[in-house]
């Protein structure tokens, strides 16, 4: 039963972390490179991005909640897009501030995406699946990221944005090693379980004939 429940776990894990492996590769990878070769513009760009979406979504919530409530003069439901509009119009005025805060928040990401791909390799290695180890050490890299990043080792802005995209433009290039080797698993186990199946075949067929006998 448990040997059914690790295939199944295995299968499961080609299914459906193959392509999110590859995605995760690829955007780590061009992200990284973003982050090395262009720093400053980097930092910019993410706080124009991040406050103009805030700040859209602010004004877009309180002028929802203000059609919806007018009558009824409960603001109450504003709330939420008065938050968010402040947080917005905090990256434009407030750089530095929420720079910081946005590094630890992607630290907590980057914290729990450890934790997924720690599972990810034991069950990987429960499997017996060789190249398990190099999930692990993708696991430890990714965790060693979440440290890094809430710590901020470097206090110059541009040089821990340089520091982040070496460490994710690594951590790119060991999911898309990943991604490769999974292909590979994946034939193989595919390739296993059809020989498995016959050799179930042969052998039911064997006890048949042992079971009924010869025919007079």
């Amino acid at each position: 039963m448990r040997n059914n429940d690790v295939k199944d776990n295995v299968k499961s894990l080609f299914r459906s972390g193959k392509t999110w492996v590859l995605i995760t590769a690829l955007a780590g990878i061009a992200l990284g490179l973003i982050m090395i070769l262009n720093p400053h513009g980097f930092g910019t760009v993410v706080c124009y991005v991040m406050g103009g979406l805030l700040v859209l979504f602010g004004v877009a919530s309180m002028v929802q909640v203000f059609r919806a409530e007018a009558k009824s003069l409960q603001f109450g439901g504003m709330i939420p897009g008065v938050l968010a509009l402040a947080l917005g119009l905090a990256f434009f005025f407030q750089r530095d501030t929420m720079m910081s805060i946005l590094w630890f928040l992607v630290g907590v990401i980057l914290l729990i995406d450890a934790v997924y791909k720690l599972e990810h390799a034991f069950t990987m290695r429960t499997a017996s699946i060789t190249f398990w180890w190099i999930s692990m050490l993708d696991a430890i890299l990714t965790l060693v990221m979440a440290v890094v990043v809430m710590i901020r080792p470097l206090d110059a802005e541009n040089g821990m944005i340089i520091l982040g995209g070496a460490m994710v433009l690594v951590n790119g290039l060991f999911d898309l090693s990943e991604f490769i080797l999974l292909t590979v698993a994946g034939k193989q186990l595919k390739t296993l379980s059809v020989v498995t199946i016959e050799d179930a075949q042969i052998t039911d067929a064997s006890n048949t004939t042992d079971v009924t006998g010869p025919m007079e």
